[in-house]
């Protein structure tokens, strides 16, 4: 797992771009790997674009309204509001299921940044003992261990540990501030680095302090404001660390009778963006002109944004000359995973074939987009990850999956590929169906996906008082097909509701909604309706028995719960009755128990109008009519409200074999018969259609650029040949992660990094020892 990178930063997804033609690509062989020998989803979300939340939910398969994590912040003991502990208290994470429910060991290191309580026993609340047996390693003997520490002081321990070697140097002198040099101090290593200019501290005097005093605004002082290189090499960076721990960890593992659980956590591409010269930022410095910058760094757009750019602020973040130094930093950081994931898959070599590996991130970085930076937004860049699944026997090599899902539904796959479903009580939904190209969609739309916001912080002093208002930015998003809808929660705010077509608009510049939702065209508000109502049923089925979504007590006084609230939002043209499809096109077609050819769609309609509509029947016409069928003939809807129809198609080999078209329509019979007019009765026809009438699969990537498809093998049934009853022996969960076999040794250790020229600063020289600092690597491609 690694921490805050873009899903579009891997090697065999720029491939597939044409905007990345011609530019400097990001070089991550060992992912593209693990693409080719499993499951890439090509639209997973975060369930929450921020550290606490999003690990929580994916630890946990829940909502943010559920898990009661809505701020980084809420994992820390000191803020105790009962209604937020009691759900933190009440969750049961992934580790202690699959150790005190089915006997696995489980180890975890790197970064947490979760609630304490998922990695205590669940079955016995008074037990010392963790779940997770060992999260840290003694360089000084060898051992394994458990401490209950942030991973920032574990990486200090590590450094201290060859500084006591006599390896590096210590903090300050390393830094050198009596000679004529920029150098700052990296806030998590304690180590000396030199900036970039979106360094706040650029050309700034050697080891001066982020502070007001100083002169720098506050949001001048974060983390997010150190961009540079590392004083020391690629042997003392906390990827390093991670990966050389969890190798360890992973050769004692494979040598013990159970089966195991390790979570790898990468602390990067997180802040502070610091990285060694060699081996991996040299080539891709040396390449930042061709590095490719979206045009949605121009922030004209944004006036008509809920969110605002950084640019007014802190101008650089607009500049594609700085924000490309950032980038190489960026790209050179997840190298040096993608090597150190490289290195633990090589480990693992055959106990390969009986582990499920698991890769993705917490969510993803602006980079730039939109003249920002960091997460905290529904923009791609921030809540859309990377999510890999391999597991030899049971996923076919080189499966895509185009269909909408979520981190919560990471937690459900792995207790189903462990036959402990019946353990499962998350919001989430198991992805074998998507996997397997079985059938889905029987109960509701499962092709869309949520993500919420939520990052109010309350008071420690007076729990009624939270540190912003609900309103601040959009709090839910929908996505299904190329749409995507970001609501607020409040129905009554002016703050921007936002929804884009990822097809027509894959760089979210053109927000159809917004300021301009009163002139949007009749198309697009009943897309916007479309969405709603994909968003008012999940929270209906996410409300659960304690009102997460009904109930207005998390939120403290804004709002009459969130169902109501976004039932009655209305900041675009009202409109009467509306269907969300003028054609009903049927996805990929899956192979149900008995051998048909099944799929299932849903039709939604409804009105904003103060009428009552009365559907008083609904059939299907056409020659091909037998091949469809409905799941109701009549109903009635008023104001605000939506319904759907699901309609399914299904077909056996012999009579479907040599057809190449489909004549069928939906026929809807409707009637006002309340409001200030009534009606006759309205037929409304919808044409129903296949995406593939030889069940294949030919489906457009909105970020292929318009036009650009996909070719995607039907991967068919898979894992008939184990019985369901067996479990998966190890579960190896990588977030985010690139490996590169690096050609060179590095050789000797780094004590100290002079750069001799303030714009050329990268030239290496001798240590003390007369070793160089960095080897260079001039064959890179």
């Amino acid at each position: 797992m690694t921490d805050q990178m873009r899903f579009r930063c891997i090697r065999r997804v720029q491939d597939e771009l044409r905007r990345y033609d011609n530019s400097t690509k990001i070089n991550t062989p060992a992912l593209d790997r693990l693409i080719s020998e499993g499951a890439y989803f090509r639209n997973a979300y975060c369930q929450s674009a921020v550290c606490a939340p999003a690990r929580t939910s994916l630890r946990t398969g829940c909502t943010i309204e559920r898990t009661g994590v809505q701020h980084n912040d809420m994992v820390s003991q000191e803020r105790k509001v009962p209604i937020f502990t009691d759900r933190i208290e009440a969750l049961e994470g992934l580790d202690q299921i699959l150790v005190e429910k089915l006997g696995y060991v489980s180890e975890y290191y790197g970064k947490t940044h979760m609630p304490k309580s998922l990695f205590r026993s669940k079955s016995d609340p008074e037990a010392e003992e963790p779940v997770v047996q060992f999260n840290d390693f003694d360089y000084n003997d060898g051992t394994f261990y458990y401490k209950d520490d942030r991973h920032v002081f574990k990486t200090r321990r590590y450094l201290d540990h060859f500084l006591d070697n006599g390896d590096i140097l210590p903090r300050q002198k390393s830094l050198d501030t009596t000679t004529n040099t920029t150098r700052q101090i990296d806030s998590y290593s304690k180590y000396p680095y030199e900036p970039i200019q979106l360094d706040s501290r650029y050309n700034s005097k050697s080891g001066i302090e982020l502070s007001a005093e100083n002169g720098f605004a506050s949001y001048e002082r974060g983390e997010s404001n150190l961009k540079g290189v590392y004083g020391l090499s690629e042997k003392y960076t906390p990827t390093h660390f991670t990966g050389d721990i969890g190798r360890r960890a992973l050769e004692r593992l494979m040598d013990q009778p159970k089966p195991w659980f390790l979570t790898l956590s990468f602390k990067n591409p997180h802040p502070p963006f610091v990285t060694p010269w060699f081996p991996y930022m040299e080539w891709y410095w040396q390449n930042r002109d061709a590095l490719f910058v979206p045009p949605s760094i121009n922030d004209e757009h944004m006036e008509n944004s809920a969110y605002k750019s950084m640019k007014e602020k802190l101008p650089g973040y607009g500049d594609p000359i700085k924000v490309k130094e950032w980038m190489a930093i960026y790209y050179a950081m997840i190298e040096e995973i993608d090597h150190e994931i490289d290195r633990i898959l090589s480990t693992l070599g055959d106990t390969q074939k009986n582990t499920l590996i698991i890769f993705t991130s917490d969510h993803g970085e602006m980079l730039g987009a939109h003249g920002k930076r960091s997460k905290n937004n529904f923009y791609e860049e921030s809540a859309r990850v990377p999510l890999v699944m391999k597991y030899s026997g049971y996923i076919d090599p080189s499966t895509e999956i185009n269909e909408m899902v979520s981190h919560l539904d990471v937690f459900s796959t792995i207790l189903d590929y462990a036959s402990a479903s019946d353990f499962d009580r998350s919001d989430g939904r198991s992805l074998r169906p998507f996997i397997e190209g079985k059938e889905y969609n029987i109960d509701f739309d499962e092709d869309v996906v949520f993500s919420e916001w939520d990052f109010r912080i309350p008071s420690i002093e007076n729990h009624t008082i939270f540190d912003r208002r609900i309103d601040d930015r959009p709090c839910l998003l929908v996505r299904k097909g190329n749409y995507k809808l970001m609501m607020q929660k409040i129905a009554s705010t002016n703050s921007l509701d936002m929804m884009f077509d990822l097809e027509e608009d894959p760089y979210e510049m053109n927000n159809l909604l917004g300021k301009n939702g009163m002139y949007a065209t009749e198309n697009h508000i009943h897309k916007a309706e479309h969405m709603r109502c994909l968003l008012l049923d999940w929270m209906q089925r996410m409300d659960g028995s304690i009102g997460y979504f009904s109930d207005s007590a998390a939120n403290y006084g804004e709002g009459v719960g969130d169902i109501m609230e976004i039932r009655n939002r209305q900041k675009w043209k009202q409109t009467g009755f509306w269907t969300s499809e003028n054609s009903l096109e049927f996805g990929r077609i899956a192979v149900d128990d008995h051998s048909n050819y099944v799929r299932r769609e849903n039709l939604y309609l409804g009105t904003r109008k103060d009428e009552t509509i009365d559907v008083s029947s609904i059939t299907i016409i056409g020659a091909d009519a037998a091949y469809f069928s409905v799941n109701r003939n009549r109903l009635e809807f008023h104001q605000n409200d939506c319904q759907n129809i699901m309609v399914k198609f299904s077909a056996t080999q012999d009579n479907w074999k040599g057809k190449t078209s489909v004549d069928a329509s939906l026929v809807i019979t409707r009637e006002v018969i309340s409001g200030a007019f009534g009606s006759p009765n309205i037929y409304v026809q919808i044409q129903l259609l296949l995406s593939d009438y030889n069940f294949g699969t030919s489906i457009q990537n909105p970020d292929t650029e318009k036009g650009q498809e996909h070719e995607l093998d039907n991967p068919g049934n898979i894992g008939t040949e184990q019985e369901s009853d067996e479990t998966v022996a190890n579960i190896i969960d990588v977030e985010i992660e690139r490996t590169q076999e690096s050609n060179v040794e590095t050789g000797g250790t780094i004590i100290d990094v002079i750069w001799s020229n303030i714009n050329e600063f990268f030239g290496y020289e001798e240590d003390e020892r007369g070793n160089k600092s960095y080897q260079k690597i001039s064959d890179r491609k």
